[in-house]
């Protein structure tokens, strides 16, 4: 029986950021008292047995984890889930119990149980590419999403190949371009059908550029080595090329885009503020 149905555990929707994006320093070095990190040392699991568990477990157990002691277990529920969902499984449930081992002001030894069923493993049956006008290759499109027929249904892999979809419209000068995935479910070989409905927007040029923070004479060099000028249609990966090339040291890049969806243009602001010593 063919179900279609949207994903309960659904592929992002890839939108392009449209207001404020800002590259933060990095954060003072301060004392670990109070603040301890917390490290799994234990992890259990019961219910089914996926054969990848072990590595599960160890990539858990691998890194440290700067949050709250109340707020590790749903975090690991979800690496969990997630790693689950890279193996097709495509609707785990997970829930965990932490216990905590030893404390300290450095360090927390948490040990960690989960119960879980990760339900059927699915591949991908196929991928329809709905409403790409201005790139009419679906072929070139679908080339972008690395998850072949017949693979397992790898969410992680399926949202990464939406993120070269919006990256590839994002060169053309298509700022509000989105996707919606919608899955088809076929419980009879265990497969998932997905369908990709594309909202193109239109394409906007750059209608002027403001750069903010550097002396007058810095701010017309950068406006004459910057990738993009007035007229030109916008893309993403030039902007983002010229504010790393041009940003000086120590600055923080706080940029701007203001668009007049009438006219089919973008306003942008960088300004160039500086770290704290």
């Amino acid at each position: 029986m063919l179900l279609a149905c949207l994903c309960q555990v659904p592929l992002a929707a890839a939108q392009l950021p449209i207001a404020l994006a800002t590259l933060q320093c990095p954060p003072p070095t301060v004392s670990r008292e109070g603040n301890a990190h917390i490290r799994i040392v234990d992890v259990m699991f019961d219910g089914s047995q996926p054969s990848s568990l072990g590595e599960i477990a160890d990539s858990l157990k691998a890194r440290t984890y700067a949050i709250s002691v109340e707020g590790i277990t749903s975090e690991l529920e979800e690496r969990v889930r997630r790693a689950l969902q890279e193996q097709g499984f495509f609707k785990p449930q997970v829930s965990g119990n932490t216990r905590v081992l030893t404390s300290s002001p450095i360090e927390t030894r948490v040990a960690v149980a989960f119960h879980m069923d990760e339900g059927k493993q699915y591949h991908l049956a196929g991928i329809e590419i709905r409403n790409n006008h201005a790139i009419s290759d679906a072929k070139a499109l679908r080339d972008l999403i690395r998850v072949k027929d017949g693979e397992l249904f790898n969410r992680t892999h399926l949202e990464e190949g939406l993120e070269r979809l919006k990256n590839a419209y994002s060169q053309q000068g298509y700022i509000n371009f989105t996707v919606v995935p919608e899955t088809k479910i076929n419980e009879d070989d265990n497969s998932v059908w997905l369908d990709l409905d594309l909202d193109e927007g239109k394409v906007f040029v750059v209608s002027k550029i403001d750069i903010l923070g550097v002396d007058e004479q810095a701010e017309h060099q950068m406006l004459h080595d910057f990738l993009l000028k007035p007229g030109d249609i916008y893309s993403q990966a030039r902007f983002d090329l010229s504010i790393q090339r041009l940003s000086p040291p120590n600055a923080i890049p706080v940029s701007e885009k203001r668009m007049d969806e009438r006219a089919g243009t973008v306003a942008l602001t960088i300004n160039f503020g500086r770290c704290p010593d």
